[in-house]
């Protein structure tokens, strides 16, 4: 299975956002209220990882969205770029 044909197409809008600051701060922003959320997982500490805990899935999920984005993103700059 190509894992780039099951992504959900990414929102055409926020495609032609080609303003890398604003990518950087998404990406920041995503990962601190989405991904690194206390308790990551069971044992010493807010932030242990063990195999398939909340975090996995949370990255997982915020990745897929990323990827998406980001081809999306890199589409917009080629087209702009190449005309």
């Amino acid at each position: 299975m190509v894992l780039g044909k099951s992504l959900k197409p990414a929102s055409a809008k926020v495609g032609y956002n080609t303003n890398t600051a604003t990518w950087i701060h998404e990406s920041f922003e995503y990962a601190r209220a989405e991904v690194y959320k206390a308790p990551i997982g069971p044992g010493e500490g807010p932030f242990s990882i063990v195999p398939y805990s909340p975090y996995d899935t949370r990255a997982f999920r915020l990745a897929e969205k990323r990827v998406a984005l980001a081809g999306a993103r890199l589409a917009q700059v080629l087209n702009t770029e190449l005309k």
